[in-house]
């Protein structure tokens, strides 16, 4: 209990200790991204709200932006990734390596959601000129065929993290002390997730929890990474 209070008040601090300017991101991204935070009127409940009324000019200016952006720094239809060595000229066989090595990762990125998930980092970096790229290893469960046998590789998947689900706090340096991202999973999703540490017991799998995930400095510098689920 007292490891998941703390997190509850560290995820409390990083709520509260968002810059003015965080402030004004927030507010751009509520003009110019309106399609990522459903906004709703507050005048009825549940099934009877109604679309608010608002200009779309910028978010229709961002959305082609982007799809130009993404065209032409991520063209799916060509090798886009190139490994070379910086100080000389490679011999033929380091030649064959490096080749090797862009071909298969250009094949993990294919087999994923890469170029979605780029599509909104680029769009968060372009209109609120801030974004966050998560990625991390497929579970087992939606591993691909493709990459290797159990135990072993299993593809990636990536995430843009929406800024308003998004805190940290930097020191002096601008080097992150602490973060947390925010997101949101079925009851299904989180017993698969967290598997034998998981001990809520759920009737509706489409339920949906909130899960903070948390990486904090440590003293050795490198960063410790925790999970709290508080409604659980």
């Amino acid at each position: 209990m007292k490891e998941q209070q703390r997190l509850e008040d560290l995820y409390s601090w990083l709520k509260t200790s968002r810059q003015p300017f965080e402030m004004a991101i927030e507010d751009i991204q509520a003009l110019m991204l309106p399609h990522r935070l459903e906004i709703m009127t507050s005048t009825r409940e549940g099934k009877q709200r109604i679309p608010a009324s608002y200009d779309s000019t910028a978010a229709n200016a961002a959305d082609a932006l982007v799809n130009f952006l993404v065209g032409a720094v991520f063209p799916a239809s060509a090798d886009w990734l190139k490994f070379d060595l910086f100080l000389s000229e490679p011999s033929d066989e380091e030649r064959d390596l490096l080749d090797f090595g862009t071909e298969k990762i250009m094949q993990v990125l294919d087999n994923s959601n890469f170029y979605e998930a780029a599509a909104v980092s680029l769009k968060d970096f372009w209109v609120l000129g801030n974004t966050t790229w998560y990625q991390e290893e497929q579970t087992p469960s939606a591993m691909n065929s493709l990459f290797g046998s159990e135990g072993g590789f299993t593809g990636l998947a990536f995430e843009g993290v929406q800024f308003s689900n998004m805190f940290r706090h930097l020191d002096r340096q601008g080097m992150i002390v602490a973060a947390c991202r925010r997101f949101s999973l079925t009851m299904i999703e989180a017993q698969q997730f967290f598997q034998e540490e998981w001990s809520i017991k759920w009737t509706d799998p489409s339920e949906e929890v909130e899960v903070l995930h948390f990486y904090e400095l440590e003293m050795d510098r490198t960063y410790k990474e925790s999970w709290y689920v508080p409604d659980y």
